[in-house]
């Protein structure tokens, strides 16, 4: 039982996130969030007019110490 709640746990996590979603969890304005989302070396995606970013990408990104 345990094993099924954990997938299920796992199929309910989104696999990407917004610029607005990324802010709030960050604790970070929308318009410094918008930034980072707009750098190079930041894994964005864009979906139409929407920018998007994974969750694994997100965990990575963040793992790598970055000075602005």
């Amino acid at each position: 039982m345990e094993e099924l709640n954990a997938i299920l746990e796992k199929l309910a996590e989104p696999k990407c996130y917004s610029i607005k979603e990324v802010s709030k969890m960050m604790k970070m304005s929308l318009a410094t969030t918008r930034e980072m989302f707009n750098r190079k070396d930041f894994p964005s995606i864009d979906f139409g007019k929407e920018k998007k970013v994974e969750r694994e990408a997100l965990i990575e990104y963040f793992k790598v110490p970055r000075r602005r």
